[in-house]
C-alpha cells in the first residue's frame, strides 16, 4: 500500500504545478478495458531445465554437442471454450547459433555464443478437452495456419491447436502439451575459455494470446 500512496501524491503534485499553464474549461475522460470470452491459466510442470555439470571433454571440437533431450509439460485451462494461443519470447534473442531461426539462444560469454536449442511440439500428441489435437503456427494477424513441430521466437508467430485433421483453431477449455528441449552446445573451438566455467543461460516466456 505505501507505494501506491508514494505514487498518488506524485500524480496529484504534478497536476498541482501544471494546472496554471493548462487550465480549461473543460476536460476529457477515457475509460478503457478488456472483455475477454474466459480467463485461461497456462502452467508449466518445469520452469528451470537444468543439465548440471557439464565436462569439456564431452564437447566436439569443431561440431555442435547435442545433450540429452529434456521435456516438461504444458498445461492451460480456461473457464469456459476459448480460442488461444501461445505466444514463445526468447529473453536471450540474438545470441543463438546456427541458423535456424527458430532456435532460442543460450546467453552469451566474452561476446561469445555458447549454443541453442528448439522447443519441439511433435513427438507427443497434445490432448486438448480429452482428445488428441493438433498444434498449428501462423501469424498473429490470422491464416494461412500450418502444423506446428515446435514453439517459434519469431516476432508475430503463435502457436494454437485445432482438431486432429483439421488447421481451423478451436475453442478449447483444456490443453495439455507435451515440450521437448532439443539442447546444441557452440564447438568447443567457438566458445570462449572454459577454465572459468561457460553457464548455458537460456530464457524464454510463454504467453496466453486470446484471439
Amino acid at each position: 500500500m505505501p507505494p501506491l500512496l508514494g505514487r498518488i501524491s506524485l500524480v496529484a503534485v504534478l497536476a498541482g504545478v501544471s494546472l496554471g499553464a493548462f487550465a480549461a474549461e473543460s476536460a476529457d475522460l477515457s475509460v478503457a478495458g478488456t472483455i475477454r470470452p474466459a480467463a485461461c491459466n497456462i502452467s508449466l510442470s518445469r520452469t528451470t531445465l537444468d543439465y548440471g555439470t557439464i565436462s569439456a571433454t564431452t564437447l566436439s571440437d569443431t561440431q555442435d554437442t547435442v545433450l540429452p533431450a529434456m521435456t516438461f509439460d504444458l498445461s492451460i485451462i480456461c473457464d469456459a471454450p476459448t480460442v488461444f494461443a501461445i505466444a514463445a519470447v526468447d529473453n536471450r534473442a540474438g545470441t543463438r547459433t546456427g541458423a535456424n531461426q527458430n532456435a532460442f539462444g543460450l546467453g552469451m560469454v566474452d561476446n561469445q555464443r555458447v549454443g541453442r536449442y528448439l522447443l519441439w511440439l511433435g513427438y507427443q500428441t497434445p490432448v486438448g478437452d480429452g482428445n488428441d489435437v493438433v498444434a498449428l503456427w501462423g501469424q498473429r494477424s490470422g491464416g494461412g495456419w500450418e502444423t506446428a513441430s515446435y514453439f517459434r521466437p519469431m516476432p508475430n508467430a503463435i502457436t494454437l491447436w485445432a482438431e486432429m485433421g483439421t488447421t481451423t483453431p478451436k475453442a478449447f477449455t483444456t490443453i495439455q502439451q507435451t515440450v521437448y528441449l532439443d539442447t546444441r552446445i557452440a564447438p568447443k573451438n567457438n566458445l570462449p575459455s572454459l577454465t572459468g566455467g561457460v553457464p548455458l543461460d537460456g530464457s524464454a516466456t510463454l504467453s496466453l494470446v486470446y484471439l
